[in-house]
């Protein structure tokens, strides 16, 4: 059993948030300089305009195939979690990779009883029995 397939949903969501992030920074890069500058007699936008308008586009469409495969990794994930008979470990499991949660934190959202080395071996001991469908 790979654990990375836990991992990709918060991985895909990590993925979307740094390209809206680039996304804000090309905007607020382009809106701020000179190379918003437009001739408005000619309706010609600059070289630096027309790249910065080009980067923007590229990345709002590869943020939307991003925002697309994170739901698609979502959806593995959370079935996947969904379907064990152990609600327990389902818990452990999406606390840990899906939210991206430490131990400390995930113990503490089980409750009372819980520590951090119990919840990372019950998760250890889980990992190495759960064989993954692969999709």
């Amino acid at each position: 059993m790979d654990i990375t397939y836990f991992k990709q949903a918060n991985k895909a969501y990590a993925e979307v948030q740094m390209l809206e992030c680039m996304i804000d920074d090309v905007d607020s890069i382009s809106k701020t300089s000179n190379y918003a500058s437009i001739n408005k007699f000619n309706n010609i936008i600059s070289d630096s305009t027309f790249n910065a308008v080009e980067k923007l586009d590229s990345l709002k469409s590869k943020l939307e195939s991003a925002r697309l495969n994170m739901i698609d990794k979502y959806n593995n994930v959370l079935t996947t979690i969904n379907s064990m008979e152990d609600k327990q470990i389902g818990c452990i499991l999406f606390w840990r990779h899906v939210k991206g949660c430490k131990w400390n934190a995930v113990a503490q959202k089980l409750g009372s009883g819980y520590t951090a080395d119990s919840v990372k071996m019950q998760h250890s001991r889980y990992v190495k029995s759960l064989t993954i469908p692969n999709n």
